[in-house]
């Protein structure tokens, strides 16, 4: 096995991310991003990236930078934490800051702790999409939710449509430690 993909096999195992193309969440990008490397998937590779990190991470250079950076180090995740949120005019949701903290130790030193390696940016851009629910007083009328009041002439029923939230992650910037 070249040292390209025992790389790659290792941060997957290190980062113990499970997942195949999970773009949902933050640790599902970073999962996806690192599978794409061990597997050698530029394409793949480059879906997961958006903004700085596409700029200089989203080339075959960009990927050998990352592989020899990676090299020597056994990586984990630390810390998940969301910095900033974006509402639309209804207050949902619509972009999703988060940082992720990247742990690291050198693979020679197995005994000593991980320490903050790099911290990297991500950016989810939130969507909705609404279901039928049989249960929904879709009667004509007007009624309060969260963002306004909603007018509609249906049939009635008591319970709202099912809103189902969808979210979209990037890795937007990787900021050394």
């Amino acid at each position: 096995m070249n040292t390209f993909k025992k790389l790659a096999l290792t941060l997957v195992l290190g980062l113990s991310l499970t997942a195949c193309n999970d773009l949902s969440s933050p640790e599902g990008v970073l999962g996806t991003a690192f599978r794409a490397l061990q597997k050698e998937k530029v394409k793949t590779f480059k879906r997961t990236l958006r903004g700085d990190a596409l700029e200089q991470y989203g080339s075959i250079v960009g990927m050998a930078e990352i592989i020899n950076e990676l090299q020597p180090l056994d990586v984990k995740l630390g810390e998940t934490q969301l910095v900033r949120t974006e509402l639309d005019g209804a207050k949902f949701p619509t972009l999703r800051v988060f940082e992720v903290e990247l742990l690291a130790r050198q693979k020679s030193s197995q005994s000593a702790d991980y320490s903050p390696f790099r911290t990297v940016a991500i950016e989810c851009d939130v969507s909705y999409h609404y279901e039928f629910n049989p249960n929904w007083d879709y009667g004509s009328g007007c009624y309060q939710a969260p963002g306004g009041t909603f007018c509609r002439d249906y049939p009635r029923s008591p319970y709202p449509p099912i809103r189902r939230e969808a979210q979209r992650c990037y890795i937007t910037n990787v900021v050394s430690r």
